[in-house]
């Protein structure tokens, strides 16, 4: 790259385009005049334009100091900043629109220097910028305006560290400037998200672009972010050809969807074997209308458990792919759209089958198939941040209207090839404005909202702020109380989004309007027909009086929508302002994922006439336009049902409905789906706030009072009370609206709790009353949400009955238990709490060897056992027989219900985690049956290279007692089974012989560590059973 040196006297630098550019408001940026005797300042734009105040070229932070380029000083024909960094600057003079400049920094020192946050023209309290702030890992990007507090933002993954500036410089024009690191030019540097270090000698380049427009800042905003796209792409290059497609037009009208894994409870209910999906958004219109999409999560965490790839395990979800086309059929029915996942990683190393990869199957080919067979509308792209016209064209020729998902967000460049993407949920407390939005209006935008430890408001109350829905990852039961009324509020934004889905994906956006009051922001949306204002506000107290200018005009009303009443702006100083009512909320919620409240006003073209008046029953409406009328009684919600007329002349007691009713009548017309016109009659208060009640827990397990003692075991699900005064203890469930008490008239008592109040997760309230049931005392314990509690016994500890041939006495003994295992994801959380602890092990037998081919077939001969679900039971077994010369093998395909069917036939059991464990580490806690160190011989176990043994083939990788195949021949089931609020999982211990490639963070196989875990989650005993899974037995002798 060639650079201009500076010269040590006052130059004018006239940044001349070849040829000029217009701008979308028809200001030309001709020129920029640039002082460089002291640093590089702009001294004017055009030769005469002037904010009247200094600017440098630039301001950036130089190892967090805050620095500028006027700071430079001219050294040996050189300018540089703090006598260490050298800066330059290129004009690019074929660059149109606007005008281009090349930053470059260059390290001149010893030391490794780090610059971030350059903004060009400068940050000032003068003029309006965006830039980093704080420390933050994933969001930094804050806007600032004079006069109110930084606003938080979100901007394109790629754009992480841009610089924004818009500067008034005469009356009516302003220049607007953009910085963004150069993809292509540095070197000996570490491009981080927010920063750039410098290694000495080395220097990194940032483009600089400006151009001139008219109007207020929001408009210089939106010229670089949605006219240029933030230069992520030649202007004006951008292919709309997707957006223009009527078949994909139904995600814009989007704004609720549901991600559900197979073995949610809401989804499907292993116990029942049924599918509960149907029922719970038959429960879900109720409060919010249902799902516009459902995308399905199947997979997790059984890819790579075998060899098995993604489509297979989609058909083997329970009852095949004709029930996943049933669900899809089910949705579609009621206006919403059915997804499966799609993991692109899950790749063989070729296209023949490979031992240790999952069966070969073409991307697209298996794609389409599954699309065609279950009826799909899309598929979510796991880990992905774009999609490709390869995959959206092939996959449409299946389904028209076919939708890729993206994990993530897509960059500017990107849109082109996907019209959907997520605000993902790693971004917690996400910025409240996102500028993605106004980029790329029609692109349709999700808020991944995870609702594990708690709701989850803000983030629908900011979704609902930027004009876009939320998708739910739902990890808690639907019955608790706060969770009933959150989805309430996300009801009322979600009906605001739908009524006025073309406003906010077609309509013109003007972000954060100047408002009489900060910490409540107003977003405004244009089109000919109406004019609408979101609103958010982080006032616990509230707010209740004019907000924000707006301008009225002949033929048209202003409505609350939020509130559902109409409203008058009020004059105040020569402007028109509108009067808003925001409820307020706990102030204790503030900076946490519950703040915040909404409001919304719209101004209306006048289409629906009023007359007469409720107070007489001569109401009279009509409208001669619009295609339906809704009349509710009180305001629009899920819950209710409107009176549904076509447009015409009505009198309101007329209507059966409305005989006698003297309430607030809501009157509301719609023009092919869209909200064009809205009235009051009648009570025109502003609606009650929803109700709220959710309070964040002390988290505690135990308290203690003169009255009583009690203890919470969370793990074993034992809540332990030692009453030592009053008459009774009552133990209550703070979270559900309908409940009976659990009254205890034992002093001393451990109670299961899930045999009283099953799968209740939060806070457990326990009072002590006397004999006339006054309350002597009062504490909480608290059940943490996606807690694991066991809820299985061992089978009798009897002496064992059963044959003792091929079992191995464990001698007793102490025994300090831990575990690893593939992360412990919060919102997937592994039994921890007996990690670490010592445990006193009795004696007991445990088998030799896994159950083989041969002992199962026995077992199935003599009892006659069949299982209820007999989807892929014995799969590999040939005619219901086993394949000659694999009796010996590990018998697989086998679920834990058939496992324990079998252990009952032996009169033995499943062993627990511990006791497998305790067993196959002898006593001395060594990680492999041998010793510590892996087997890099292939003598002791199976390498895992995907061709199964049969037992005891490997001798010499017996433990001391005596047990084989303890690694590398199958997974192992384990007894202990455990239940959350909405999935029932179970331990796998072992490893496999299978290793699979690509999904080792799904599932680790091979000959694995004996402190190893792998959770399977409970969907169905036929989606569970898999080549790789067998079992052993124990039997109790103490």
């Amino acid at each position: 790259m060639k650079t201009k040196a500076i010269r040590p006297y006052y130059i004018y630098l006239f940044l001349l385009l070849m040829g000029w550019s217009l701008n979308s408001v028809g200001q030309v940026l001709k020129s920029i005049e640039i002082q460089s005797r002291e640093g590089l300042k702009i001294q004017s734009f055009n030769r005469f334009q002037t904010p009247g105040y200094a600017m440098p070229l630039a301001s950036f932070l130089l190892n967090d100091r805050q620095v500028s380029t006027s700071d430079g000083m001219l050294k040996d024909d050189q300018m540089l900043v703090d006598n260490r960094l050298k800066v330059e600057y290129r004009i690019d003079r074929d660059f149109v629109p606007g005008m281009k400049v090349v930053l470059t920094f260059t390290n001149v020192s010893s030391d490794t220097l780090r610059i971030g946050n350059i903004v060009p023209m400068g940050i000032s309290d003068k003029h309006i910028y965006i830039t980093g702030h704080g420390k933050h890992g994933l969001s930094r990007t804050h806007l600032f305006r004079p006069g109110y507090l930084p606003v938080n933002v979100i901007v394109p993954d790629n754009a992480w560290e841009l610089g924004f500036a818009t500067v008034n410089v005469d009356n009516g024009s302003s220049v607007c400037g953009l910085a963004r690191r150069s993809p292509l030019d540095w070197d000996k540097v570490v491009r981080r998200r927010f920063e750039t270090e410098i290694y000495p000698g080395g220097h990194v380049s940032y483009d600089l672009w400006f151009d001139s427009y008219v109007g207020t800042w929001q408009e210089g905003v939106r010229l670089m972010f949605q006219d240029r796209m933030l230069y992520d792409m030649t202007p004006g290059s951008f292919d709309n050809r997707l957006y223009e497609r009527q078949e994909l037009s139904w995600i814009q009208k989007s704004f609720i969807g549901h991600f559900v894994a197979a073995w949610d409870k809401h989804f499907y209910d292993n116990e029942s074997m049924t599918y509960t999906y149907p029922a719970f958004q038959e429960d879900m219109r109720s409060l919010y209308g249902g799902d516009d999409y459902n995308i399905i999560w199947h997979g997790f965490p059984m890819l790579g458990i075998d060899q098995r790839n993604q489509w297979d395990m989609f058909r083997d979800m329970p009852g095949g792919i004709n029930a996943m086309k049933g669900l899809s059929e089910h949705a579609r029915t009621h206006g919403a759209s059915f997804m499966a996942s799609y993991k692109p990683w899950d790749l063989p190393a070729g296209e023949h089958q490979l031992f240790n990869s999952t069966r070969y199957k073409n991307h697209v080919e298996g794609l389409s198939e599954i699309t065609m067979e279950a009826n799909l509308r899309g598929v979510m792209y796991d880990t992905r941040s774009e999609s490709s016209s390869v995959l959206q064209d092939n996959l449409e020729k299946v389904e028209p209207g076919f939708v890729v998902f993206p994990e993530g967000m897509c960059v500017p460049s990107a849109m082109q090839n996907c019209v959907v993407g997520r605000v993902h949920a790693a971004l917690t407390y996400a910025p409240m404005l996102n500028l993605n939005k106004l980029i790329k209006p029609d692109f349709t935008i999700f808020k991944q909202s995870v609702i594990t430890h708690g709701p989850v408001k803000r983030d629908f109350a900011t979704s609902f702020f930027n004009g876009y829905g939320v998708e739910v990852h739902l990890k808690i039961r639907p019955d608790l109380q706060w969770f009933r009324e959150l989805y309430t509020y996300l009801g009322k934004t979600t009906r605001i989004l739908r009524e006025n889905s073309q406003l906010f994906s077609h309509g013109t956006q003007t972000i954060l309007l100047p408002t009489m009051t900060d910490s409540v922001w107003v977003n405004g949306w244009f089109d000919e027909e109406v004019s609408l204002y979101t609103i958010y506000s982080i006032r616990p107290d509230g707010y209740q009086a004019p907000l924000f200018e707006v301008e009225p005009r002949e033929g048209y009303h202003f409505v609350d929508l939020w509130n559902n009443t109409e409203v008058k702006p009020v004059r105040i100083g020569g402007k028109s302002l509108a009067p808003v009512k925001i409820h307020g909320f706990d102030r204790l919620l503030l900076g946490t994922d519950n703040e915040g409240e909404n409001g919304c006003i719209a101004m209306f073209r006048q289409h629906i006439i009023l007359s007469g008046s409720m107070e007489n029953h001569s109401l009279e409406f009509s409208a001669t336009e619009g295609d339906l009328i809704r009349i509710w009684r009180g305001s629009p919600s899920y819950s209710g049902k409107p009176v549904e007329l076509t447009p015409g002349k009505y009198t309101l007691k007329s209507l059966k409905e409305f005989n006698g009713y003297k309430g607030k009548v809501v009157i509301q017309l719609f023009m092919n789906g869209r909200l064009v016109d809205q009235r009051i009659a009648g009570d025109n208060q502003p609606d009650e706030a929803i109700a709220f009640n959710y309070r964040k827990s002390g988290n505690q397990t135990n308290f203690s009072s003169p009255e009583i003692d009690v203890e919470l075991l969370r793990q074993n699900d034992l809540l332990k009370i030692n009453r030592k005064g009053g008459a009774l203890t009552e133990i209550s469930l703070r979270d559900l609206p309908v409940q009976t008490p659990l009254v205890v008239a034992e002093p001393v008592r451990t109670i299961k709790l899930m045999d009283h109040f099953g799968r209740y997760e939060g806070d457990l309230v326990i009072r002590v009353k006397d004999s006339q049931n006054q309350v002597l005392a009062e504490g909480t314990v608290h059940i943490p949400y996606g807690q694991p509690r066991i809820d299985s016994e061992k089978a009798g500890m009897m002496p064992f009955s059963g044959n003792t041939n091929g079992m191995v006495k464990v001698p007793g003994g102490e025994f300090r238990f831990k575990a690893t295992q593939i992360g412990n994801w919060d919102l997937l959380r592994y039994p921890m709490e007996d990690t670490g602890k010592v445990f006193t092990m009795r004696s007991f037998l445990v088998d030799k060897y896994p159950v083989t081919n041969q002992q199962f077939s026995e077992f199935l001969d003599k009892s006659g056992y069949k299982p209820a679900d007999g989807q892929n039971f014995l799969k590999h077994w040939e005619n219901g027989k086993i394949p000659a010369g694999e009796e010996n093998y590990p018998v697989v395909y086998v679920s834990y219900e058939d496992a324990q069917a079998y252990a009952a036939w032996a009169g033995k059991r499943l062993p627990t985690e511990l006791e497998w464990q305790y067993a196959a580490q002898a006593g001395d806690n060594r990680l492999f049956p041998w010793g510590n160190d892996k087997d890099s011989t292939g003598t002791k176990c199976n390498p895992g290279n995907g061709i199964p043994d049969p037992v005891g083939k490997y001798p010499q990788g017996a433990n001391p007692w005596g047990i084989e195949d303890l690694t590398g021949s199958v997974w192992q089931i384990t007894d202990d089974l455990y239940r959350t609020g909405v999935i029932d999982f179970f331990i796998l211990k072992g490893g496999s012989y299978f290793t699979p490639l690509s999904s080792w963070w799904y599932v680790t196989g091979g000959p694995l560590p004996l402190i190893n875990r792998q959770q399977q989650y409970r969907v169905s005993p036929g989606y569970e059973r898999a080549a790789t899974i067998g079992f052993r037995c124990v039997g109790d002798i103490e």
